[in-house]
């Protein structure tokens, strides 16, 4: 199985993040989105160790680093770590060019080295 990603952002960006990663580069069986809309903090971290809860290779994309979005994606990210070969990681300020760089690196990669390659893919999407 290829390393999932779970989009976590306020309102529906989430999904329109993975609408246009769709209509980009076709159909993406794991990637999904969460959006903290009506839901508490509480619920959002249940949602999301439902999600880790099989111990898959995961990121965990958000949406910026001040919102509880990211906050509650890193208290979940930090409580999966102790256990043993736990593949888990956030990375706040998603694009689309690091959303793009996800689907198409995401098998080609060791864990820790997609996670950088990532975060400087998505660093150069804004220059």
């Amino acid at each position: 199985m290829p390393v999932r990603g779970i989009i976590i952002t306020h309102a529906l960006l989430a999904e329109a993040f993975i609408a246009t990663v769709e209509q980009i580069a076709g159909k993406q069986e794991y990637l999904q989105a969460l959006s903290n809309l009506g839901l508490s903090n509480d619920e959002l971290a249940r949602r999301m160790r439902e999600f880790l809860a099989d111990g898959e290779p995961t990121i965990i994309f958000t949406d910026f680093n001040a919102g509880s979005t990211y906050a509650v994606a890193r208290q979940v990210v930090d409580s999966c770590r102790p256990k043993e070969n736990a593949a888990c990681a956030a990375l706040t300020g998603v694009n689309l060019p690091m959303l793009i760089s996800f689907v198409t690196k995401r098998d080609q990669l060791p864990f820790a080295d997609l996670v950088e390659i990532l975060r400087q893919d998505g660093h150069r999407g804004i220059q």
